[in-house]
């Protein structure tokens, strides 16, 4: 007797599913395979889609972006727009320690960090991504490289491009991950030195917008 999906019980599993430990339908596979299924990253049938997607939504995510932030580039704000980068950066990172983050966990995250940040901080929903973020930037906060007024202002200007690009389910996500892939020079594996890598992202002003290139699409 053939073995039916480990996911859903109804159709032949014919995919190894290394997240359930079993054989997965490609159905199944592929509509819940990030969401419902905490996949690993090396999951050849996950990591095809993924790169798929995040090379297909990179370049509109930088448009949006670009839209968006019209004002910050003609004004040459490099610092707002290195501290949007940032906040980027530690999507990208969320993502490699979460498969299954999702664009309204994301943007849940940004609310609540631009909350963080007010002066008079109000109740909010709890979110892990708020708190990954919060532990992240506290060392740049420390040694002056960025203001609390100005992550909130990156926070608030970032909420605006995710709540516009994003389609309800992960395209924010694997835009913003496809972007910070093909424009930074990031491991892929372990944060062993992830404030560092991070500094390095600060760029001087003379690198912005060269070729698409730098904290700013």
């Amino acid at each position: 007797m053939s073995e039916k999906c480990v996911y859903g019980g109804k159709r032949k599993g014919k995919r190894e599913c290394p997240a359930l430990g079993g054989l997965i339908c490609s159905r199944c596979c592929g509509e819940h395979r990030g969401v419902e299924i905490n996949c690993p990253p090396e999951c050849r049938y996950f990591k095809k889609h993924e790169e798929f997607q995040q090379s297909k939504h990179s370049e509109p995510y930088r448009e949006t972006w670009a839209e968006k932030n019209r004002d910050i580039i003609e004004e040459e704000d490099h610092q707002l727009i290195e501290a949007i980068g940032v906040l980027e950066t530690l999507i990208y990172y969320r993502y490699r320690e979460d498969t299954r983050l999702t664009d309204d966990k994301v943007i849940d995250g940004l609310k609540g960090l631009e909350n963080r940040y007010k002066t008079i901080e109000l109740p909010g929903t709890p979110s892990d991504f708020t708190d990954f973020a919060h532990e992240e930037l506290k060392p740049l906060l420390e040694k002056g490289r960025f203001s609390r007024d100005l992550l909130r202002e990156a926070a608030s200007r970032l909420i605006e491009i995710a709540e516009d690009f994003s389609d309800g389910s992960r395209q924010l996500v694997q835009g913003v991950v496809g972007r910070i892939k093909e424009d930074y020079d990031l491991p892929a594996e372990g944060p062993e030195s992830r404030t560092e890598e991070i500094e390095s992202l600060i760029t001087t002003p003379g690198q912005i917008n060269q070729g698409g290139r730098g904290p700013g699409p």
